[in-house]
C-alpha cells in the first residue's frame, strides 16, 4: 500500500527522519498493518522507498486514530512527509 510517512519518533521524541541502524516509532496517513488487540500481537512487514528499508516488528494502537509501527531501519534513511510502501509480511501475520 502507497501512503505517507507523517510522523517518526525516536527515543520517545519526534524526530524528521530516521536513519540505518536506528530504532523508533513511523505514522502512517494510512495502514495495511493490523495492531495488537485482543490476543492478536501485531502485524509485522516492511515500510519502504525506493533506497530505504525499514522492518516492522510490531504494531500497537495508540488510540482510536493512531497506530505506530516499531520498526528497525535496515537501509538508508526515511524522512517525514516521504512517499513510501507499506507491506505486511503474510507469512508471519496473516
Amino acid at each position: 500500500m502507497e501512503t505517507t510517512l507523517v510522523g517518526i519518533i525516536k527515543k520517545k521524541s519526534l524526530a524528521k527522519e530516521l536513519n540505518q541502524g536506528e530504532e523508533g516509532e513511523l505514522i502512517l496517513q494510512s495502514t495495511p498493518f493490523y495492531p495488537e488487540g485482543g490476543g492478536q500481537i501485531g502485524d509485522q512487514g516492511l515500510i519502504f522507498t525506493s533506497n530505504s528499508r525499514a522492518q516492522v516488528v510490531d504494531t500497537q494502537k495508540m488510540d482510536e486514530e493512531l497506530i505506530l509501527h516499531r520498526v528497525k531501519m535496515l537501509k538508508g534513511t526515511l524522512k517525514k512527509g516521504e512517499e513510501v510502501v507499506a507491506a505486511v509480511n503474510c507469512l508471519i501475520s496473516c
